[in-house]
This record gives structure tokens, sequence and C-alpha cells, in this order.
């Protein structure tokens, strides 16, 4: 069952959030990293992509975008982009970080899927801390490139993007795609004559990935 989070966990965690538990404390755990202007709920789309014994969380990032929803970053503000997100990296880390302690939960595996904005915040986590995640999914999105850290093995990269993006060109996330593979990073990637968006192609693509990942 999806639920909203309660306010006491909104405090502890530092970010509202949606989230569905699964009865199984070791279950994986799959977070979901909206974009810019989005919320905890639009995430929830990718839902038939993941297996139902699986723990779902949605964070919402804490900025009011002025189109409507909520951002990670202020994309007019000053600065590089690196130096935008940096906020609101460090928030999404201590949030995933403290989420399983909060929750009573001890998941075998964690995976996150971003899309756009959402993909480009957690391309830093996946560079900064590669022990993380036993995978990520970067949707629609793009990567900002940043000093890789952490020890262990790279966990695999899945990407998916439209042809037609006319908000984030293709060119993007070939260009991510190619610097996490200079990096060493395995990366799958569907392309889809689709606009800013994930296709059928990418929809179908991502569950088979996620499946042989968390099995």
């Amino acid at each position: 069952m999806i639920q909203v989070a309660s306010q006491q966990a909104v405090q502890a965690l530092g970010l509202e959030h949606k989230l569905s538990l699964c009865s199984d404390p070791s279950a994986p755990l799959i977070v979901l990293v909206h974009g810019r202007a989005g919320t905890y709920d639009v995430m929830w789309t990718f839902r038939r992509c993941l297996p139902e014994q699986a723990t779902i969380v949605a964070p919402q990032a804490h900025l009011f975008d002025e189109f409507g929803g909520y951002s990670w970053w202020n994309v007019e503000s000053p600065g590089s982009p690196m130096e935008k997100a940096a906020e609101a990296v460090g928030r999404l880390d201590q949030f995933i970080l403290k989420f399983s302690d909060y929750y009573k939960l001890q998941p075998r595996k964690i995976l996150a899927l971003g899309f756009s904005q959402g993909a480009g915040l957690l391309s830093v986590l996946l560079q900064q801390s590669r022990q993380r995640f036993c995978g990520v999914g970067l949707l629609a999105g793009f990567v900002l490139p940043t000093e890789l850290g952490g020890q262990g093995e790279l966990p695999p990269v899945f990407i998916a993007h439209g042809l037609a993006d006319d908000i984030l060109p293709i060119s993007k996330a070939r260009q991510g795609a190619q610097h996490l593979q200079g990096l060493g990073f395995p990366v799958s990637m569907v392309e889809d004559d689709v606009g800013h968006k994930v296709g059928t192609a990418g929809m179908r693509a991502l569950k088979e990935w996620v499946q042989k990942l968390l099995s």
C-alpha cells in the first residue's frame, strides 16, 4: 500500500516522501527520484517495472518551482551545475542513509531510478558513492561529471532516452553514457522514438534490467 510519510518521518529524514513498505525488511529498497517541477507522485508510473516484493520510496524535492511542483535545484541560479546541485546531493544522500534505520529495514540491495533532473542528481551519488547502489537507472536525464569515490565494484547503469527529446537532447544522454563508460561503469542504453519521457521500448528494457539485477 502506498502511503504518505508522517510529519515525524519527514522531520527525521529531511524530505517529504511517499512510500510502499514491503513486509519483508530485507527486501530490496528502490528509490524513485523525480525531475524538475515534479512531486513524489509522478515517479510511481515506473512501479509496473518493479517487483512486488520490494520497498519503494519517492522523496520530494525541497524547492518550490515557479512552474509548479518541486525541484532539486534552481536551474536559473548562478554557478555551475555541480555547485547548484551540491545541496540537493547532500539532502538526498542523507535521506537514503537514514531511511532504512528509520523504517527498521535491512535491504539486501538498493536500486535508484531518476528522471530528468533527478537522474542528474543520482549521477553524482553514483560516482561519489559507488557502494551505495546495486544499480542506477537514468531516465530521460543527464550525467553531472564528478570525481569517482568509494571502493569496490562499479554498479551497472541503465539509460533510457528519447530521440525526439527537446528538453534534454539525446546528445546529452550519449555524452553521459560515454563518460560513465570511461570511468568503467557497465552501461546499458535504450534510445526510443519519443520526446522527454520513457517510451515503450525503454519501459520494457527497464523492467528486464531491474528483474535481472534484483533476482
